[in-house]
């Protein structure tokens, strides 16, 4: 159960249209929608005894298309009522690759100096957005010959060529600049090179995991049709008892087991194109993929978080965030406007 009002505010004759097209989306993108600013729900809601139910974040809808039905419901301060029911259409194609269209930070990798200060300059002029540039830095650093030089994460273009410099400078310490270390790794098409995935077995689960990356990528969702959603992605909780339920309910094994698999299947899928990268610190992102047309990433397909491990929220500058398409990305050196 969701509400406009709490999400837009009192939108009054308007209420009804927006509430039609929050549910035709959410039933089209797989995602549930949050219901926000509910810290005690009406004492008339008998918790896990009702129908009803709150997210206080967004939710992956973990079913098919065709088993999506949800209804709406605008009540006119003139007296006049509306109820609809809607269903999402079976055949109306996947749902979209990416939800968001401006990620909190963007990563830049770069393999000669040259390529950073160039980039800087770019970022200087203000004629770009920071996903242009990240996209330009991505393919630059693709199809550049030679080891990594570095990587920094930007969440502005107006912060972005202070980092670069620092970066080259090699100002130690700084937040979101990451100088390559040790040795290069093998090349993406080369001969040796490996790449394996680590599982992190039960006991990392937690309610809730990985509901970032299945509703920022929505195509994702189709590995949660026979997952344990329900333990997977509970409702809100209003008290303690209730949250240490949903974690009892999440690691039985017959929950548990099943619930990493599905989480961790997404990140098994190769990207079509990669970067290969030096050994990075402990702790920063790794530069494993670059964006590719039309929906081009400018981060890795490699998430920063671990199958059950959720978010690494310690630093913002941590968070992975993938593709996002640009209308028209820049080449290098980028066209005359």
């Amino acid at each position: 159960m969701g509400s406009v009002k709490s999400q837009i505010g009192h939108t009054k004759c308007a209420a009804g249209l927006a509430g039609l097209i929050k549910t035709a989306l959410a039933l089209h993108t797989g995602v549930r929608p949050p219901t926000l600013h509910i810290d005690v729900p009406n004492p008339v809601w008998t918790g896990p005894d009702s129908p009803f139910v709150f997210h206080s974040e967004a939710r992956p809808w973990a079913e098919p298309a065709a088993r999506r039905v949800a209804g709406v419901s605008a009540f006119g301060f003139g007296g006049t009522n509306f109820h609809v029911v809607l269903r999402a259409h079976a055949d109306a194609g996947a749902p979209p690759r990416q939800s968001h269209d401006v990620w909190p930070a963007e990563l830049f990798v770069f393999r000669t100096r040259a390529a950073a200060e160039e980039l800087a300059d770019l970022a200087a002029s203000g004629h770009w957005r920071l996903r242009d540039l990240a996209h330009t830095a991505a393919q630059r650093a693709e199809t550049g010959p030679g080891p990594l030089l570095g990587a920094v994460v930007a969440e502005s273009v107006t912060e972005l060529p202070h980092l670069i410099r620092d970066l080259l400078d090699g100002t130690p310490g700084r937040s979101g600049v990451f100088p390559a270390t040790g040795a290069p790794a093998a090349a993406a098409d080369g001969d040796g090179g490996k790449v394996a995935f680590l599982f992190p077995g039960q006991g990392s689960q937690r309610p809730g995991m990985f509901a970032e990356l299945f509703t920022a990528f929505p195509e994702l969702g189709r590995h949660l049709y026979h997952a344990p959603a329900a333990a997977l992605f509970p409702p809100a909780a209003f008290d303690a008892a209730e949250r240490a339920a949903q974690v009892a309910r999440l690691t039985d094994t017959r929950h548990a087991q099943p619930a990493l698999g599905r989480s961790a299947s997404p990140r098994t899928t190769p990207s079509p194109r990669s970067v290969s990268a030096r050994t990075w610190p402990q702790g920063t992102p790794t530069a494993n993929s670059s964006r590719s047309a039309p929906r081009a990433p400018s981060t890795p397909t490699s998430s920063v978080t671990s199958a059950g491990s959720g978010p690494r929220r310690s630093s913002p500058r941590s968070v992975h965030r993938g593709p996002i398409p640009a209308p028209w990305p820049p080449q290098w050196p980028p066209p005359s406007r």
